[in-house]
């Protein structure tokens, strides 16, 4: 008469055990590389810390060890079968994360750790396992701190909505790049303004409230694009709101402070609104079915020992895997040409006299150069400025690639960027393509032309350049660059500017390329 409640507390008792095991097997799988490359994940919540923007980043784990834990009882009914052909992509995303490290450009290495924890899991558990948890695996791409290349798009639109709403309301507007002056004064869009705060924090949370609150994917994914949608239209009203309270209270009200507190407190209200309504339409989630269970009862009657006799050659191959690359990493940077660079001047040819010295009007604020050139040039009155930021043996403190040395960040009080773009020039004996910009400064204006040398090639590729310099270093072959600028000044809108820029680069190109080449080879 008792012998059946005890066998069926025996099977429950067993179950749960499963369950326990399949979670902290997928735990192991995640902290495996996180360990080894512990660097990188201190780096990451290193930006989570100082960046209110990517704050989001430390609940991305307990939200993810949350929905794993969510599908336990649906985990331990699939068979664990390892998949040794999955080991190739853990190499693979380890060589990623040696070349991101080696060109010191972090966010490729950030994407790879992720989807090193990801085909662990496949390596270990096999596909079927991971194909159940396919979404808490994707959710981890949300630790990566990325997103600042969306920003100049996001300001532009912000800047267009404004202007379009602030005349449709009768309000006069003149525009010149982000900058816009109305009658009660001058205003700019500035990378604050661009909603990618509001934008990533929407989107993580409305990713997991879509998760948690719905079961069919239309669902889900709709109510995602919403929370892409909905931040961006909030933060141009949100814009559109604080230069008309500005505005109408003659700037007494929506400046300093203020600017930001009713910002937050409308991106807040709409969020609610966005979460209220969601709510509304939310799907209880789908019970476990029964043969999930029964079959999840037949696979724990395994013993735990033999579930992680299965598991450990996996594990101890993604270890050796992971320690690989790391050790190989850590030598290769030991391997670095560590030359002090000795800069060698441009001369000057075609008619171009060089001057010596700075131009008080504008200096880029390069990261850290390892040799920093400023020369001024002369020919038939037209004069210009060349700046040249020269990177050996890179680093994440001094390398050439980085979002800090965007011109259009560089330009900086007193001068009002009006202008950012690309254009193709002729520089020497071929075409390139280059950064400019323009700025103005009371009645003066700043043209700016930008590119980079890298391998004996000008590029602004960034993403080339990344790779480039990074299978350099992984070659044992030196990595030195260079960050090359040419400005002028005129007192007009610029042509005169453009004009010895264009007659400079052209007749000047192939100076500035044998001056660079001696400079790396000595």
């Amino acid at each position: 008469m008792h012998s059946e409640p005890q066998i069926a507390l025996s099977i429950t008792n067993e179950t749960r055990a499963q369950q326990w095991n399949v979670v902290a097997a997928v735990l192991v799988c995640v902290a495996l590389p996180l360990v080894v490359f512990a660097s990188s994940v201190l780096d990451m919540a290193a930006i989570w810390r100082r960046s209110e923007t990517f704050a989001h980043g430390f609940l991305v784990m307990p939200a993810f060890i949350y929905l794993v834990w969510q599908q336990r009882a649906e985990l331990a009914s699939f068979p664990v079968r390892p998949a040794p052909l999955a080991l190739l992509g853990v190499l693979g995303a380890g060589l990623v994360w040696t070349l991101g490290t080696l060109a010191a450009a972090p966010a490729p290495g950030f994407f790879a750790l992720v989807g090193m924890v990801s085909l662990s899991v496949i390596a270990v558990l096999g596909w079927r396992f991971a194909r159940a948890i396919w979404v808490p695996l994707a959710f981890l791409i949300f630790a990566v701190p990325f997103g600042e290349a969306f920003i100049p798009k996001l300001m532009e639109w912000t800047a267009d909505f404004v202007v379009e709403a602030l005349r449709a309301t009768g309000v006069p507007v003149f525009r010149e790049g982000q900058n816009f002056v109305i009658p009660s004064g001058r205003w700019s869009v500035v990378e604050a303004c661009s909603g990618i705060r509001y934008l990533l924090a929407s989107v993580f949370v409305g990713s997991l409230f879509a998760r948690l609150m719905f079961r069919s994917f239309a669902r889900r994914l709709a109510f995602i694009a919403a929370s892409v949608a909905v931040p961006i239209i909030a933060n141009w009203l949100r814009a559109y709101m604080i230069v008309m309270l500005g505005h109408l209270s003659g700037n007494r009200i929506a400046v300093g402070v203020d600017h930001l507190l009713y910002g937050w407190v409308f991106f807040g209200l709409v969020m609610l609104l966005l979460f209220w309504l969601g709510g509304l339409w939310r799907e209880d989630q789908r019970p476990v079915p029964a043969n999930a269970q029964a079959q999840g009862s037949e696979v724990t009657l395994r013993s735990q020992a033999a579930f992680w006799r299965n598991l450990a050659p996996m594990l101890v191959a993604i270890l050796t895997i992971a320690v690989g690359w790391k050790v190989a990493t850590v030598a290769l940077i030991r391997t670095g040409d560590t030359r002090p660079v000795q800069m060698v001047a441009v001369e000057g040819s075609s008619g171009w006299r060089s001057m010596g010295g700075e131009d008080s009007a504008w200096q880029p604020r390069l990261q850290a150069p390892s040799a920093l050139l400023a020369q001024r040039f002369e020919k038939g009155g037209q004069r210009l400025t060349m700046v040249i930021g020269v990177y050996r043996n890179q680093s994440e403190s001094a390398k050439l690639v980085t979002s800090i040395h965007y011109l259009s960040r560089l330009i900086h009080n007193p001068w009002q960027l009006t202008s950012d773009t690309r254009q193709s020039i002729q520089l020497g004996t071929s075409i390139a393509e280059v950064n400019t910009a323009k700025a103005r400064r009371g009645e003066d204006t700043l043209v700016v032309w930008q590119w980079h040398w890298v391998r004996g090639r000008i590029t602004i590729n960034d993403p080339w350049a990344k790779v480039a310099l990074a299978f350099d270093r992984l070659l044992a072959h030196s990595d030195t660059s260079a960050w090359i600028a040419v400005f002028s000044v005129d007192d007009h809108n610029g042509v005169a500017a453009q004009a010895a820029l264009k007659a400079f680069a052209a007749e000047m190109g192939p100076s500035i390329d044998r001056a660079l080449a001696e400079t790396a080879a000595r």
